[in-house]
């Protein structure tokens, strides 16, 4: 079987556009929602992978709310693989307390329990697998 994979980058997730004002809470729901036609997208094509290359995440220190909203939609699309590269905004510092890279918040939604998987190279993680 050949492997189809579609290209993404910078979703930039939890951006809460401040500069925008009242479009900002707008805007950052729209990201949400481009996730989601990201994969809806991908099944359309008969894509089994998605590649996120690079800033998955405004920043690491993202809310869990906000990983858990990410790792849900991940999950109720686990036909389709993902592979995260950390771009700057969400590349792991030793000790701060971000949890976009963070296996174990991944590993624990309660959404995607047992259907998602950190979708990060576990060189990257914060947290041992």
């Amino acid at each position: 079987m050949a492997t189809r994979f579609l290209h993404t980058s910078d979703w930039q997730i939890g951006m809460k556009g401040s500069g925008l004002g009242r479009a900002g809470s707008r805007v950052a729901a729209q990201r949400i929602e481009t996730l989601e036609r990201i994969f809806q997208t991908a099944r359309s094509h008969d894509v089994n992978l998605v590649l996120a290359c690079g800033d998955l995440f405004e920043r690491n220190e993202v809310d869990g709310d906000t990983v858990e909203r990410v790792a849900a939609i991940i999950g109720s699309h686990a036909d389709v693989a993902v592979h995260a590269i950390p771009g700057t905004t969400t590349w792991p510092v030793p000790g701060a307390s971000g949890t976009a890279t963070r296996c174990d918040v991944w590993e624990t939604s309660t959404s995607a329990r047992g259907r998602s998987r950190c979708p990060f190279p576990a060189s990257c993680c914060t947290h041992s697998r």
